[in-house]
């Protein structure tokens, strides 16, 4: 497997293809300026056939061993995957509980999670709206910890802040320069975009890292 997954040619005629039947002005390879391919985890059955016709819903195997795993389904369905498997295992041992709450709780940043309790509408105002869009409450947090020079600042034509990149390293388990542009960051879904700004993330990047081995 590739280290990054990437947009097949074919993929990219079919869309411009199709899109260009409900255009006047119609689309060409030159429109494009970046591309997006993700992984999905699907179930293999065995059976062979194209990925189309492959369920996308999650399955709940139990091994030999009695250890649960997961398979198939998509991130978005995480707690309702959570909550199933805990259901089964919960049945599958007569062990009594009470209703799952897990719809109910808040995510880190959100309004209504402890760690947000103390950070007031004044703070929120004071941080760059884009990473109160990304954050939350934890907002900022990420500014707060930062010890890069000029943490509010941009990277070029780009919404993300120095002190972003800063807290990828520190607090998301991000390793190096890719790590940020691609996974932590939606920079390099147009490579030109992400080119312009990779000599500055690098600086950070060695900033942090030098820091931490003091």
């Amino acid at each position: 497997m590739r280290r990054a997954p990437f947009t097949p040619e074919e993929d990219v005629d079919f869309l411009l293809e199709n899109i260009n039947r409900a255009l006047e002005v119609p689309l060409t390879r030159d429109d494009v300026v970046g591309t997006f391919t993700g992984l999905r985890p699907l179930i293999d059955s065995g059976e062979g056939g194209s990925t189309a016709d492959v369920s996308r819903k999650h399955v709940i195997i139990k091994s030999k061993e009695g250890a649960y795993s997961v398979v198939g389904g998509k991130f978005t369905e995480y707690r309702l995957m959570a909550e199933e498997t805990l259901d089964q295992v919960l049945a599958e041992r007569m062990i009594s509980a009470g209703e799952s709450k897990t719809r109910d709780l808040p995510l880190i940043g959100a309004q209504g999670h402890p760690d947000s309790a103390g950070v007031t509408s004044v703070e929120l105002d004071r941080t760059p709206r884009a990473v109160v869009d990304r954050f939350g409450f934890e907002a900022p947090d990420v500014l707060s910890v930062a010890t890069v020079d000029r943490p509010k600042d941009v990277l070029p034509g780009t919404d993300v802040t120095r002190a972003e990149v800063e807290y990828a390293l520190t607090h998301e388990g991000a390793l190096n320069a890719d790590d940020i542009l691609e996974r932590r960051t939606r920079i390099a879904m147009v490579e030109s975009d992400a080119d312009a700004v990779r000599d500055e993330v690098q600086e950070i990047v060695d900033a942090v890292l030098k820091g931490e081995e003091k």
